[in-house]
């Protein structure tokens, strides 16, 4: 999600997922907001979610990558204190 502003990928967000055996790029869309606070937190717990619930790591990094996108989508206009706001876990605004 750090990409440079100004570099041809800035509307883009994609997460590598690193295995023994292959690389799997994950792309999802960049969604532009002040509202990321505990993002990386936020996957890594739903990751750990999915691998607790017996998924394959693909698809616990999948679903969590997913989870924390419309987490992003939803939590992307609220207006709550100054600095970077929380994502909207709950789905509150879907």
């Amino acid at each position: 999600g750090h990409f440079d502003e100004s570099s041809d990928r800035a509307t883009e967000a994609p997460d590598l997922l690193v295995g023994s055996l292959d690389d799997i790029v994950l792309p999802a869309t960049r969604v532009r907001t002040n509202n990321d606070h505990g993002t990386g937190c936020s996957l890594a717990a739903a990751i750990t979610a999915g691998l607790g619930l017996q998924r394959d790591i693909e698809t616990a990094v999948r679903e969590a990558k997913a989870f924390v996108l419309r987490a992003l989508h939803g939590g992307a206009t609220w207006r709550l204190g100054a600095g970077h706001g929380p994502i909207d876990h709950m789905g509150w605004n879907q």
